[in-house]
């Protein structure tokens, strides 16, 4: 799937035209920018050295951020399967020393991230 999924999802469904899945299972770990933005200031602020994985340490396969993005923009019908469905890889962030670094930090659920990405995308 393109590295840009989450855009290419929105841009395509926001002017009527169908969105291919063609690694329905493969598996990433999902984060809101302003999250990564909001964390990297942290991290700066705090003079944090090192490898640090920013990452919820949560999966999301792309069949269900794509079934997800197509309800929120009303067009479920413009999503389509490729067939040959098989799991190819699965990224997901090991956050344990973010963990242990930004202890309370608060992540953006997924379905508002969505919601204000696609606000931000038609404007």
């Amino acid at each position: 799937f393109p590295v840009t999924i989450i855009p290419d999802v929105i841009d395509l469904l926001c002017r009527s035209q169908e969105f291919v899945v063609r690694s329905r299972l493969d598996v990433r770990d999902f984060i809101f920018v302003e999250d990564v933005s909001k964390i990297l200031s942290l991290l700066i602020s705090q003079n944090q050295l090192g490898v640090v994985n920013i990452g919820r340490g949560v999966g999301t396969n792309v069949e269900e951020l794509a079934l997800a993005v197509a309800e929120l923009v009303g067009r479920k019908d413009l999503i389509k399967f490729d067939e040959a469905n098989i799991q190819k890889s699965s990224v997901i962030s090991n956050p344990e020393k973010l963990q242990t670094i930004l202890e309370n930090f608060k992540w953006t659920p997924l379905e508002s991230a969505l919601i204000e990405t696609i606000k931000a995308r038609s404007i």
